[in-house]
């Protein structure tokens, strides 16, 4: 294409429709400024159709800012259509897109598929969407179905699923194309992209598209794609189809092309559109609108292309087609909108599937677009040298009630920009899982205890995929998708929605020397990342008693903080020397609880890794836990203290039972110190090795004036030695924990104080007449069921 006519023109026209939108337009048009297109190439048509809000006053703050390039349009809001094409006839400019103004533009899109246009000299490029909000970002699913790959000078004919493509902002144009063809959106209604993109599909000659992410659609409440679910928006949806199948047919679009949009609008659009809970309030006038549009709508239909809708909605338009009345359709819609039919589904005598109805005597052989597929994770695990998946999916309204019903054919890798890597070589197996038939085989309208209505016993699924044998070369995470055969039919099942909890969520795994990390895409898709390579890991020796280390580290220290202790290696052995045993079990305050173990390459630090199960030592004076804290080796040091096991007041009398452990059960005396900074110490009975118990009357004198007593435990040993350890509350729950109770006239908290590992035992002791108030304000604020008096832990 010969480009020097262009001369004096800009490069693109950027059409940015705005009304009402503060609140994201300046994330919109800063997005336009992030395309790495010079400014002096672009023309940025602000269209403001009579915003109320302040949305006027962000645009002009951006002509006044960015002169060269933006300019602010103001007209009387007369819809989005009319809003593109007034921006669409003041375009000055080679290429043209269009952006809704709570949108965002992907960083440097514009650049990439202007470079791919000028190579190519196509008429249209289009790019990939996500849908995003404040928390997420996800992909688009209707443009998950029309971009494929990366396809050049390609055509509609060639890729009929760019069908599903209807949406304007997610392209670029060529200006002088939409002219020659009378290409611009229709004025007073809504969706008016569709009959605008679909025979512009048909009218070029050269398409490119690219399955790069370049748009973000963003979902909120109150925009027009989010709440129109009224009479209007079916009728319309019905008016916008009819339009772009016109379309389609002046550019001769073939049968194939045709279909799909029909099959489109009854899947995906018209009755999507209503809502029960707002259906009931839409006036019989409207209704009676309704069925007139959409039945003659409906009759224009091929009957063997209405026979391939999803069978749900096949069902229902065929009511409608044999419905008389308004009444009669009244009823219909009423029952489809609030699941009231009940679908089954049998084998005929020619080993087909069919799906059947409660509300009509129309029969489908079942096709894979009548079935959906609902997958979900539930354990993830990586050991072995292998990725071990567990999980369920099945297909609503199949029968998977048999082994072979069900088949997994094979498991392929997607790289980060969804093409397949390769294909694995791995375990898989679908084993039988009746719950998921108990919670999902039942028609919404179903709520008799005779049997499911579908069955889905053989959904569950175990993969095992051997870790070295993915490929990470060109990318660098892969997702995965199962083939999978129902009924006879074939699907691509994506490895996807994990339940929540610990179980689908694995640190890391190892393998060869390389740590893999396992995540989650905003669409929920399971991830799988090579964090690093060629790493150290520790593991043990087969009896379990030798702590022991792969690969080529030559030292290796534990470290907690700015602390570093040096270790042996010995053979492949790790060597803890007694020098550091003593300072990791000391009771120095400055030595902190965890420790990592670390090597050293080319001076600088480096992790080491450890796969294996958490391994317990206990010693005399702390228990050691050896343990994967994200695929970090770490030693993890829990310091023994006296801990509370029992804790109740029974007649006045305070009954606290106290564990020891380790070093402290050699004391030949335990006694309870009822603060440091006191005299007052209190005797224990001993109830059996490791258990005490001290019983207290709880009274106003023998306390002292302190407001809190810390209690101690003091222990006493045969050579004299006499330490003072703080009592802690420990892991267990108790109920008077953190509670006000009354004895002889006193109030008496329990408190913990969460600041001391484990939370130590204080009590806290007031007047009866100072309790009853706080008492009462207690009791207004939480509202207990019960008194805690007299609880037992």
């Amino acid at each position: 294409m010969n480009w020097r006519r262009y001369n004096g023109r800009k490069k693109l026209a950027i059409i940015v429709p705005i009304y009402n939108v503060a609140d994201y337009l300046k994330d919109c048009l800063n997005s336009l400024l992030k395309q790495g297109v010079p400014e002096k190439e672009l023309q940025i048509i602000l269209v403001d159709e009579g915003s109320t809000d302040n949305s006027a006053q962000i645009a002009q703050k951006f002509v006044e800012k960015y002169p060269n390039f933006f300019e602010l349009h103001q007209f009387e809001n007369a819809g989005l259509g009319a809003a593109r094409n007034r921006g669409t006839r003041l375009a000055r400019a080679r290429f043209i897109t269009y952006v809704d103004s709570d949108d965002i533009v992907a960083p440097n899109s514009y650049e990439y598929m202007l470079g791919i246009l000028e190579r190519t000299g196509s008429q249209i490029i289009t790019g990939n969407v996500h849908r995003f909000n404040s928390k997420k970002e996800w992909l688009n699913n209707i443009h998950a179905r029309s971009h494929l790959g990366d396809f050049e000078n390609t055509s509609l004919k060639e890729h009929p699923e760019l069908i599903w493509d209807s949406t304007s902002w997610n392209k670029i144009f060529c200006l002088d194309f939409l002219k020659e063809n009378n290409l611009y959106f229709p004025e007073g209604v809504l969706y008016e992209d569709i009959p605008m993109i679909n025979p512009a599909f048909a009218a070029a000659k050269s398409i490119d598209i690219v399955k790069r992410m370049v748009y973000l659609w963003r979902a909120r409440e109150g925009s027009i794609t989010e709440s129109s679910t009224d009479a209007k928006a079916v009728l319309d949806r019905i008016t916008i189809t009819e339009i772009a199948l016109a379309g389609l047919k002046k550019y001769n679009a073939p049968n194939e092309i045709l279909d799909i949009l029909y099959l489109k609008s009854l899947n995906l659009g018209i009755i999507s559109m209503l809502r029960k809970e707002k259906y009931e309030y839409i006036s019989l006038e409207r209704k009676q609108e309704l069925f007139n549009s959409l039945k003659e709508y409906l009759e224009k239909f091929p009957s063997d292309t209405l026979y391939q809708a999803k069978f749900d909605k096949l069902i229902y338009f065929d009511k409608v087609l044999k419905a008389k009345t308004q009444e009669e359709f009244d009823e219909i819609t009423s029952k489809y909108l609030k699941n009231e039919i009940g679908f089954s589904g049998y084998w005929n005598d020619a080993g087909q599937y069919v799906l059947k109805s409660d509300y009509s005597d129309l029969e489908k052989i079942v096709t894979s677009d009548d079935l959906e597929i609902h997958p979900k994770i539930e354990e993830v695990v990586c050991e072995d040298d292998s990725l071990k998946i567990q999980g369920y999916f099945y297909a609503k309204y199949s029968d998977m009630s048999a082994p072979e019903n069900v088949k997994i054919l094979g498991i392929s890798a997607l790289s980060d920009d969804g093409n397949t890597i390769n294909e694995i070589v791995g375990e898989k197996r679908n084993f039988e899982n009746q719950r998921i038939t108990a919670k999902f085989g039942y028609n919404l309208n179903h709520f008799v205890k005779d049997g499911a209505d579908f069955n889905y016993d053989y959904s569950g699924y175990e993969l095992k995929i051997p870790l070295n044998h993915l490929e990470f070369e060109t990318t660098n995470s892969l997702a995965f998708v199962l083939e999978v055969e129902i009924d006879g039919l074939k699907f691509e099942v994506p490895i996807k929605n994990p339940i929540s909890g610990d179980k689908p969520r694995p640190k890391v795994g190892l393998s060869n020397a390389q740590v893999f990390s396992v995540s989650y895409k905003t669409d929920w898709s399971l991830v799988l990342s090579l964090k690093e390579r060629s790493v150290e890991e520790l593991y043990f020796s087969e009896d379990g008693k030798e702590l022991r280390i792969k690969g080529n580290a030559t030292k290796i220290a534990l470290k907690s903080g700015k602390t570093k202790l040096p270790l042996k290696l010995v053979g492949g052995r790790v060597m803890i020397s007694q020098a550091v045993q003593e300072k990791i079990k000391s009771f120095d305050k400055s030595v902190f609880h965890w420790w990592q173990f670390i090597t050293y390459v080319n001076g600088k630090e480096k992790s080491i890794y450890y796969s294996g199960f958490p391994k317990n030592f206990q010693n005399d004076s702390n228990l050691e836990i050896l343990f994967s804290n994200n695929g970090v080796a770490t030693l993890g040091i829990s310091y023994l203290y006296p801990l509370v096991e029992k804790l109740q007041v029974e007649e006045n009398v305070l009954k606290l039972a106290f564990s020891l452990k380790g070093w402290m059960t050699e004391a030949t005396k335990v006694q309870i110190v009822a603060d440091p900074t006191l005299s007052m110490i209190w005797e224990t009975e001993k109830m059996n090795e490791n258990l005490y118990q001290l019983s207290l009357p709880l009274t106003l004198d023998g306390f002292s004036d302190k407001e809190w007593l810390n209690f101690h435990v003091r222990l006493t040993f045969n050579d004299g030695y006499q330490t003072n350890e703080l009592l802690r509350w420990g892991k267990k729950e108790f109920a008077l924990k953190n509670e006000w109770v009354s004895a002889n006239g006193i109030g008496w908290f329990f408190r913990s104080v969460e600041q001391k590992e484990h939370g130590a035992f204080a009590i806290k002791r007031t007047a009866d007449r100072v309790f009853q108030e706080k008492r009462k304000l207690q009791v207004q604020v939480s509202q207990p069921s019960s008194s805690h008096m007299n609880s037992y832990s």
